[in-house]
């Protein structure tokens, strides 16, 4: 239930990742998008299975199913590192 509400997440939004020394690793929230999945020609499949990278960019990609109670959706969130003049540092 860890992405239970990564449908509420909006662009703009700051999402901290941790590694295993406790370091922080901040990513904006470029983007989100619904796709729908379930039942979706393959064509249409594909085409949402195109956010999953890889990429030339350094990027946090996040999919889960939705909504909660069902699977038909796909939500995708685009996250790319804060550098530090977006930090305020």
């Amino acid at each position: 239930e860890i992405f239970r509400y990564i449908v509420d997440i909006e662009p703009g939004a700051i999402i901290t990742l941790y590694d295993q020394e406790g370091r922080a690793f901040n990513y904006y929230v470029e983007d989100k998008f619904i796709v729908k999945d379930k039942g979706e020609p393959e064509a249409i499949r594909r085409e949402n299975a195109k956010w999953i990278g890889p990429f030339n960019e350094e990027r946090l990609t996040l999919v889960t199913c939705w909504p909660y109670s069902n699977n038909t959706h796909r939500v995708i969130v685009i996250a790319k590192p804060v550098v530090e003049a977006q930090a305020g540092n």
